[in-house]
């Protein structure tokens, strides 16, 4: 006996995450070029290319978060703590801003060919005595952080398991 295919995602629980993903998807998916007659031929050209990945469902989209909506956990994101998702972080940011009116902020170089700023001086000190620390390291993200440690540490002969 043949299993029974679902009719609709209903038949899914239209409110799990997983259903609300594959519905997403699915209303991408849709082709567009026809529904454009009107279009300059510029846009109707390209939903053309759009639509022949469409027809395979290879169109690649990018989603709307879902993770910030706070109905989820972040396991994806830098944010796996919602600090950001929370409020809490831009506010801490915020006050910190305030005690440090003149602090640069902004993408900059690496502190190597930037510069150090006193304020990063302060915070590394703040983060060891935390940590019960010698020192401190602020780096600019968690690959550059594995990255460092992996340069640093390990010896010739040595195994990371």
């Amino acid at each position: 006996m043949e299993a029974s295919k679902p009719r609709s995602l209903k038949q899914f629980g239209k409110h799990t995450m997983t259903a609300h993903m594959l519905e997403e998807w699915l209303k991408g998916q849709r082709l567009k070029a026809p529904g454009m007659k009107d279009a300059p031929i510029f846009y109707r050209n390209l939903e053309e290319v759009f639509d022949a990945k469409r027809r395979n469902h290879g169109l690649l989209m990018i989603p709307k978060s879902m993770w910030k909506s706070g109905h989820s956990v972040d396991f994806i994101s830098g944010d796996t703590l919602s600090l950001g998702a929370s409020g809490r972080l831009r506010k801490e940011f915020e006050e910190e801003l305030e005690l440090h009116p003149h602090l640069p902020i902004g993408a900059a170089s690496s502190r190597m060919m930037d510069g150090n700023y006193d304020y990063l001086d302060t915070v590394e000190k703040e983060i060891a005595e935390f940590h019960g620390a010698e020192t401190g390291l602020i780096v600019q993200s968690g690959f550059e952080a594995n990255v460092d440690i992996f340069v640093a540490i390990p010896r010739a002969g040595d195994a990371i398991v």
